[in-house]
């Protein structure tokens, strides 16, 4: 196996290991979604993003092409940040998402909370999976959520995952980007 080296090497590997077919299940629309899910996660961006727009977009259609997901709900109240940073975090949310729909029994559904806040110089990012699941996803799919960790941990934040009876948390807090080219003045006091 060759380890992909940089943040571009893992959103390659994540690319790579959603074109799986047990994602899509054969169905019409998932396959769209699936297509629209990598076009979302690979097409060409701005400079700056709307990471609120994006990352809901990438969570709903991760939603259409992952039969597991019955219900996506977000609360995303961050606004423009660079794309390359975007992207990272969307990769790793879909890397997140294919680790819970991996654990679940045949035939359940679940619900996903999705929440990326600004606080104070950071971004806290949590997802909240409702449904009995197995703690024990494929090795294929622990992967991914390895993948997603590291992700985080190169755009400088942290990631941490809780299980509970009936839910499945995972939160990651990160310094807030700045702009492409701009550095963070110093504040003194």
């Amino acid at each position: 196996m060759v380890v992909p080296v940089g943040l571009d090497g893992l959103i390659a590997e994540a690319r790579e290991a959603r074109r799986l077919p047990e994602r899509v299940m054969g169905l019409e629309h998932s396959l769209r979604a699936a297509a629209l899910l990598d076009e979302a996660l690979a097409g060409s961006l701005p400079p700056m993003v709307d990471l609120s727009s994006y990352l809901t977009r990438v969570a709903s259609l991760a939603q259409m092409a992952m039969p597991a997901f019955g219900t996506v709900m977000s609360a995303v109240a961050v606004r423009r940040v660079p794309s390359g940073w975007s992207r990272a975090l969307a990769v790793a949310l879909v890397d997140i998402l294919r680790f819970v729909a991996a654990g679940l029994s045949a035939g359940d559904r679940t619900v996903i909370q999705l929440v990326v806040a600004r606080e104070m110089e950071g971004i806290v990012v949590g997802v909240a999976c409702l449904c009995p699941f197995s703690p024990l996803a494929p090795a294929r799919a622990t992967q991914g959520l390895m993948r997603a960790a590291a992700v985080i941990a190169m755009l400088g934040g942290e990631f941490q995952r809780g299980i509970e009876p009936q839910r499945m948390v995972f939160g990651a807090t990160l310094p807030f980007p700045t702009r492409p080219g701009r550095r963070r003045r110093a504040r003194s006091g």
